[in-house]
């Protein structure tokens, strides 16, 4: 999904509501605060057989979210 697209579902959600556009902007700081990198994980096994979830491919996910802001003003 692109920012954009991401911009006018969170906005459709909080305009139902009747909160508007500040709030669906709240919602994507409130976002970039909690959430500041996605990841993946992986299940994998130590040599003795535990299984253990590894973190990988740890990024930073503040660009799409900024976009998504950006695009949510526009409207």
């Amino acid at each position: 999904m692109s920012p954009k697209e991401k911009a006018q579902e969170l906005f459709n959600k909080f305009a139902l509501g009747g909160w508007g556009k500040e709030h669906a902007i709240g919602c994507v700081d409130e976002i970039l605060k909690a959430y500041p990198h996605t990841f993946d994980k992986e299940l994998e096994y130590t040599s003795s057989g535990d299984e253990v979830i590894v973190i990988k491919n740890t990024r930073c996910n503040n660009e799409f979210w900024y976009n998504v802001k950006q695009e949510i003003e526009k409207l």
